[in-house]
Order: structure tokens, then C-alpha cells, then sequence
């Protein structure tokens, strides 16, 4: 499994402002597991992963809502599949970080003479074009 490092965390904004006080909520990959199954003609890729997730200043409604996605890719990252899993987290009480669990069991086929080497699994978090531009540039 790669993680993608460009769509690894998620500043999210309201408003056109991109101050501290216009975070709605930040969220990152923090954890990334997987375990393949082997069966006649495919592989089951059981693929846990866990969201850090912190409320910012301007969040109306103490609420955080994003997808992730997962894509399988051949061995030279030409992209097969692609499907995006949506996350909410609803900050209760005074809690100002939470950390979000997801499980997702991609099952790839395989042709005749393939293995789990010939194919790549990516996930990253899902965002808009402006989202990820302000991640490459404040890396």
C-alpha cells in the first residue's frame, strides 16, 4: 500500500480566507494497514486505516465531513479502479480532536501468471484542486 503524501492531510477552510481562523477542521492519515488474501483468481486487500481529525476555529456546525479513496494501480501506475469512502466526525462536548477508523476490503482479480507484486494499492484523502495546491505549497 502507498500513501499518497500530497493528499496525506487536509486543511480545510471556510470561506476564501486562508488564515488560522478560517480552518474548519484539519485531518491526516495517520495510520495505514493492510493484510492481502489470496484466492483462486484474486486478492482481497483488507486495508484499515485511521484518521487524526482536529477542529479549527471557524467550524459552524463541530462537524468534519471527507472521503478518502482507494485506487489499484498496475505495478506502473497506470490506474484501474478508483472509489472514494466518506468520513464524518461530529466534535461533542469540548473534544477538539478525534481520531476516525475505517475498514475497506478492495478485491483485485488477477490474470493468468499475476501476483500482489504486479499491482499497487494508493490511498490518500479526496479534495479539491485549491486544497491540494495549498498542500504542495506548504509543505
Amino acid at each position: 500500500m502507498v500513501r499518497v503524501s500530497d493528499a496525506s492531510h487536509l486543511t480545510r477552510f471556510v470561506g476564501a480566507g486562508r488564515d488560522l481562523t478560517d480552518v474548519a477542521f484539519e485531518a491526516g492519515v495517520r495510520r495505514s494497514d493492510s493484510v492481502c488474501y489470496y484466492g483462486d483468481n484474486s486478492i482481497e486487500v483488507d486495508l484499515t486505516l485511521q484518521f487524526g481529525v482536529a477542529e479549527g476555529p471557524a467550524n459552524p456546525n463541530h462537524t468534519a465531513r471527507f472521503s478518502y479513496f482507494v485506487a489499484v494501480a498496475t505495478k506502473d501506475r497506470k490506474i484501474l479502479a478508483r472509489e472514494e469512502f466518506p468520513i464524518e466526525v461530529t466534535f461533542e462536548g469540548n473534544r477538539r480532536q478525534m481520531v476516525a477508523l475505517d475498514e475497506v476490503v478492495p478485491n483485485i482479480p488477477l490474470k493468468e501468471g499475476e501476483n500482489g507484486n504486479d499491482y499497487l494499492v494508493f490511498v490518500g484523502i479526496a479534495m479539491t484542486p485549491a486544497e491540494l495546491q495549498y498542500n504542495q505549497a506548504n509543505r
